[in-house]
């Protein structure tokens, strides 16, 4: 992907995502995870400088006081279908001065279509995209329920879609996002995270503020572990250095026994991107990890039997 110079704002590079277009899957076929890499993965893989500038840019942001963090939760329909229950784009403040929204995997988009695009935006405009509600929280569709109480635009009309799918590709998180974040030796979900601390709370929880301009619930959290939490949640789902293009479970065909049985999901393509970031980002990568409250549960062991994978059939 050709890196382009930052001569658009934060906030017009969101609005002209999906340019310059994601190049479509290529045809493939391979036999061992490092051919599938060297073919499909690393071709892909946005510049070195580009993940690191967006790694340090995250890591500064994360720190400040008064950040507001993305939580990848309650975006899921219950088995009644009922619209009440979702929270894509839903504000909440603390009375510990940070703040965060709910949204799914459609956000990290943005900041995959961003790293492959070699676009690093100032600091300052994403900060202030962030605290100001203009970094939009995903993109794709929405139910009215959501819409009306959404303080982050979860419609697509300040970002659109940067193209992934479009292109045959899925994003792929090597440290999984939703879950094994190691506290006291005892690996918690966002699951479990968010029950204890940032409930799914009640539709009519959020109320208009004292502007009338848009909707939000306000909510207690103890001091901590709870911000330790979010930070390597929030880093997880956005930096470069956590995930990789691999095609669409509908793209590929795989010969053996695989996780889901999709590429994207296998623990023998994790153990060896593992290894492979390692190699290559060295202290930062580690430093990355600590940040995330990762603690290497992945191993060089795994019960997969993976013997060819065929793409972009």
């Amino acid at each position: 992907m050709k890196i382009t110079k930052n001569t658009l704002s934060l906030e017009e590079k969101l609005k002209s995502i999906n340019k310059p277009a994601i190049h479509s899957l290529k045809k493939g076929k391979d036999k061992t995870i490092p051919e599938f890499w060297k073919n499909c993965v690393e071709p892909m893989l946005p510049k070195k400088d580009i993940v690191i500038k967006w790694f340090r840019l995250l890591k500064r942001y994360v720190k400040e006081k008064n950040a507001v963090f993305a939580i990848r939760n309650f975006g899921s329909w219950d088995s009644k279908k009922d619209s009440l229950i979702l929270r894509r784009g839903f504000y909440n403040t603390t009375n510990q001065k940070y703040s965060f929204f709910y949204t799914d995997n459609f956000f990290t988009a943005y900041f995959a279509k961003m790293a492959i695009d070699g676009y690093i935006p100032k600091y300052s405009e994403f900060k202030k995209l962030m605290l100001n509600r203009k970094f939009p929280a995903r993109f794709g569709r929405s139910t009215t329920n959501e819409r009306i109480k959404a303080a982050y635009d979860i419609s697509g009309k300040l970002g659109g879609d940067p193209g992934f799918g479009k292109a045959g590709y899925k994003i792929s998180h090597i440290i999984n996002t939703g879950k094994d974040f190691n506290y006291k030796n005892v690996n918690l979900s966002i699951s479990e995270i968010c029950n204890k601390y940032f409930p799914r709370g009640k539709y009519k929880d959020w109320q208009k503020d004292k502007t009338g301009k848009y909707y939000v619930r306000r909510i207690n959290v103890i001091a901590g572990i709870p911000k330790k939490l979010l930070i390597a949640h929030f880093l997880r789902m956005t930096c470069p250095l956590n995930y990789i293009f691999t095609p669409k479970k509908s793209l590929q065909k795989i010969k053996g026994r695989i996780n889901k049985n999709d590429i994207g999901e296998s623990s023998a393509l994790q153990i060896y991107a593992n290894k492979q970031l390692e190699k290559k980002y060295g202290d930062i990568y580690n430093e990355f990890k600590k940040l995330t409250m990762f603690n290497d549960i992945i191993s060089e062991k795994t019960n997969e039997n993976f013997k060819e994978i065929t793409y972009n059939l």
